[in-house]
């Protein structure tokens, strides 16, 4: 923290450069890292160009001094030189080959709307450090380690209130879309509406941002 994000010092009564440290309590079995790409600077939300070298394995010690061991199985990746526009696509780690392959012979599966196909991890990583306003957005790890005793799963409470107001906001929402696909058939316009039954989706966020068609809560 530094030049006009100094830190307020209580004890010197005065702004003065500082380091922030944040420690783990608890770690899980599996990690996911928003890496905060998106900024508000100056009235405008922007997003951080640089390209990040993603850690394989993470090293992570909790506050107790036990360094636990993640293995890289998820990459988010957003397309797009501003923060409200672009296109994601994500990778998977592929364990359908094994789990002790050699870090360059990873099979790895990219998911890009309807686009699905394998990669290698070198070949992976090469994209990322050479495709043209990509980044990673969201990165999740898995716990390698055998010993469990120092995991914990995440426990969700049970929100029933907010199931209930999903599903009638979801309810809705397929009212409106009946509604509003019947006027337009009538003014012989076309008209798109996507839920979940086995209708195609509207196109993929690259054509037309996040403004490209309404779509389901959950």
């Amino acid at each position: 923290m530094d030049d006009d994000n100094k830190y307020d010092c209580e004890h010197c009564q005065q702004k003065t450069r500082a380091t922030t440290r944040f420690s783990f309590a608890s770690l899980p079995k599996y990690l996911l890292l928003h890496l905060a790409l998106f900024t508000y600077e100056e009235g405008n939300l922007t997003k951080k160009m640089e390209k990040i070298k993603l850690a394989n394995p993470l090293r992570v010690t909790n506050e107790n001094g036990n360094q636990l061991t993640y293995e890289l199985v998820s990459v988010m990746v957003h397309v797009g030189s501003h923060a409200i526009s672009g296109h994601y696509y994500s990778y998977t780690r592929d364990y359908s080959k094994g789990r002790n392959q050699p870090l360059a012979d990873q099979s790895w599966i990219v998911f890009d709307d309807t686009s699905v196909s394998y990669i290698k991890y070198d070949d992976m990583i090469r994209d990322l450090n050479t495709r043209i306003l990509a980044t990673p957005y969201v990165v999740g790890y898995r716990h390698v380690n055998t010993n469990d005793d120092q995991l914990q799963d995440p426990v969700l409470p049970e929100n029933q209130n907010l199931y209930m107001q999903i599903t009638r906001d979801n309810d809705i929402f397929r009212k409106e879309c009946d509604a509003s696909s019947s006027s337009h058939r009538n003014n012989r316009l076309p008209y798109q509406c996507w839920n979940n039954d086995n209708r195609k989706p509207p196109p993929s966020c690259g054509g037309g941002g996040f403004g490209s068609g309404p779509r389901l809560v959950f």
